[in-house]
């Protein structure tokens, strides 16, 4: 059915017919929302809000589970993050975090080289 701005009074007005006639699914139909969110308004309160998540915080999501080589659903547990978002957003985001991992093990191994002095004439790179 899609997402729905759906007002907080629109909201009590339809938990309290569920309650009253014990029919979700005929009063979801109703007012044309999923049940779903009538479950979701239920548990949760009808002042929940969609929860955003920045790049930075699913990029580390995912480098999280790269590094660790974690399934999904441990990941997800780790942030509270549901497993069919740490999937979908490892493929959006599994190549640019991979560059990234690569980039920083560069640096590392470039920061640890140095010029070793062998004798008075003659060195190596280390």
């Amino acid at each position: 059915m899609g997402y729905k701005n759906i007002s907080k009074d629109l909201k009590r007005k339809i938990l309290k017919e569920v309650e009253e006639t014990k029919e979700v699914t005929s009063v979801a139909k109703k007012y044309g929302v999923d049940p779903s969110s009538i479950f979701k308004w239920k548990k949760y309160g009808i002042e929940a809000k969609r929860r955003e998540y920045t790049k930075e915080f699913r990029k580390q999501v995912v480098k999280e589970k790269v590094v660790k080589k974690l399934h999904v659903q441990e990941c997800g547990a780790i942030y509270g993050v549901p497993g069919y978002l740490v999937r979908f957003w490892e493929d959006e985001l599994v190549e640019e975090v991979k560059e990234e991992i690569r980039q920083s093990r560069f640096k590392k191994k470039q920061h640890e080289r140095r010029f070793v002095h062998v004798t008075s004439h003659s060195g190596y790179w280390k």
